[in-house]
Parts: C-alpha cells; sequence; structure tokens
C-alpha cells in the first residue's frame, strides 16, 4: 500500500493533528447513527489539503498549528463535495471501498455531505485564527464556486456546448480553487500581506489545475487498485476530461503530461515570493510528489 503523499514528504505530526481534530469534531454528534456515518465519509484520504493549510501558515510567519480549524473546514468541505460528486456520478467505490450512498442510500448520503459542511462553517466561526472574518468570507466564496462547478460539469454532461476555455473555468472553480482557498485561508491565519497571500493562493490553484489534469490521466494509465474507485466512470458518464476533449494542443498522454509540469512549474515559481523556511520547501516537495503520483 502506498503512503498518503503528504506523510511522505514527513508531515505525520500534521496529519495526527488533523486527524485528532476531525474526531473530536465528529464525537459531539450525538446521533451514532450520523456520527458512524459522518466517520465514514471523513477517514481515509491523503489530507493534502489540510496539510497545505497549515504549511501555508507557517510559509507565511505563523505557526501550524494557527490554521487548524480552517485546514479542519477545508477538508470536511472536500470530503462532503466528494460524497455528494459520488451521488450524481452514480459511483459506487471510493479510496478502494463502497461509496457512502451505497452503504446508507441516497439520503443517508446527502444528509452526510450536508452535515459536513455545516460543521465545516461551526468550526470556522470558533476559530481564534488571525482574521477569522476574511477566512469564513474566502471559505464561503470558495463553496459557492465549487457549486457553480458542479453545475456546469452537470450541464456539459448532459450535452451543453464546451470549448476548452469553458473547461478550464469548470476545472478552475470544482478543484483549483478549493485548493488555492485552503492555501489563502492558512496565510490569512497567519498574516494580513496581499503579496504573501495571494503568492501561496496561485500556487494552490496551479497545483490544483495539476492535480485534476493528472487525475484524468490516472483515468488511462492508472490501476484500479492504487487508484482506490472504478476507471473509466468519467467516460461512461458523458463527462469531459484533459484526455477527452478534443483541444487540438491535447492529443495524446504525453501532452497532458506535459500540463501536468507545467502547472507544476507555475506553482513551484510562486514560492518565490516567500521566505526560505523549512515550511516552504515542504510545499515544494507535496507539489513534486503529486506530479509524480500513481494514486
Amino acid at each position: 500500500m502506498q503512503l498518503p503523499l503528504a506523510r511522505s514528504v514527513g508531515n505525520d505530526a500534521l496529519i495526527a493533528l488533523v486527524n485528532e481534530k476531525i474526531d473530536s469534531v465528529l464525537a459531539r454528534i450525538d446521533r451514532p447513527g450520523l456520527r458512524n456515518a459522518l466517520q465514514q465519509a471523513a477517514s481515509g484520504g491523503k489530507r493534502i489539503r489540510p496539510v497545505l493549510t497549515m504549511l501555508s501558515c507557517a510559509a507565511a510567519g505563523g505557526r501550524e498549528s494557527d490554521a487548524i480549524e480552517p485546514a479542519v473546514a477545508v477538508e470536511l468541505l472536500h470530503a462532503a463535495s466528494l460524497v455528494h460528486d459520488d451521488i450524481m456520478d452514480g459511483s459506487d467505490m471510493r479510496r478502494g471501498q463502497p461509496t457512502l450512498h451505497v452503504l446508507h442510500g441516497i439520503s443517508g448520503g446527502i444528509l452526510v455531505g450536508d452535515t459536513l459542511i455545516a460543521l465545516a462553517f461551526r468550526l470556522l466561526a470558533d476559530t481564534a485564527a488571525a482574521n477569522r472574518q476574511a477566512i469564513i468570507a474566502e471559505f464561503a466564496s470558495t463553496y459557492l464556486h465549487l457549486c457553480e462547478g458542479q453545475s456546469d460539469d452537470i450541464a456539459f454532461s448532459g450535452g451543453d456546448p464546451l470549448d476548452a476555455d469553458r473547461h478550464r473555468d469548470m476545472v478552475r472553480k470544482k478543484t483549483a480553487e478549493l485548493v488555492g482557498a485552503s492555501m489563502a485561508m492558512g496565510a490569512m491565519a497567519a498574516t494580513s500581506d496581499r503579496s504573501r497571500i495571494e503568492a501561496l493562493r496561485r500556487f494552490g490553484i496551479n497545483l490544483g489545475m495539476a492535480y485534476q489534469v493528472k487525475d484524468d490521466l490516472l483515468e488511462v494509465t492508472g490501476t484500479e487498485d492504487l487508484v482506490g474507485k472504478r476507471l473509466g466512470t468519467d467516460i461512461r458518464n458523458g463527462r469531459r476530461t484533459y484526455l477527452t476533449m478534443a483541444y487540438p494542443e491535447v492529443d495524446t498522454v504525453a501532452r497532458v503530461s506535459d500540463m501536468v509540469a507545467e502547472f507544476t512549474r507555475h506553482a513551484l515559481l510562486e514560492l518565490h515570493a516567500l521566505p526560505e523556511t523549512g515550511a516552504r520547501m515542504k510545499l515544494a516537495d507535496i507539489a513534486d510528489m503529486l506530479a509524480r503520483r500513481e494514486c
């Protein structure tokens, strides 16, 4: 079994902190059935986004732990989006396990996703992090963009016209902006310096784009055992990816691999706006590992 990428670059303590916080948040749910389903939804995963949030905070001049509430809020929103996406896509496997709606029914899956989002907002409302209101506003705006991106994805799967620009905008809203917001919220927990906040946001957006292009690539080059889900679901559902879009400039696996490298390069360039610290080095390592991942 491959180790989660965030752990493979030495972030075990941050992952443990995230898992501990998630456990404490879910322990406050007093309905056993709901609590059990929430734990299933929030378990597993690489914890990349919350680790990025905390490292962003450290890279911007704070401490990793200063951003624990924004970090976990992002992870809960991400978990909720996967539950709802699986329902809309009709997916029956996630991370090598049956999806939530397979285990608990569609109504149960919708409820779990909604509850995770409510818990995320409560976490942010309770945080003592600096710039709390700005962090909450960032989170809410990103959540709305994620919904807009999903709306576009559904429309395009239903036959709406789609070109390269609209596809990139959908990927940015549905995937990349959540990573960028993770970084921005982490930075906001440490500083009000807009140059650092925006550099980390741009790092995250480029990293998120690279992540999605790589995800699309793994639909063709990966294996179900490593990826942990059924491959080819996007194609069966009529969903366009970076491999199935009829882009003149994207017609081979090799070219899509080049896109991963290009987005990663742009992400790494943004780090030059930050002081040379251990956190900055770890961010660069994660970017490199994500570009080379096999799952």
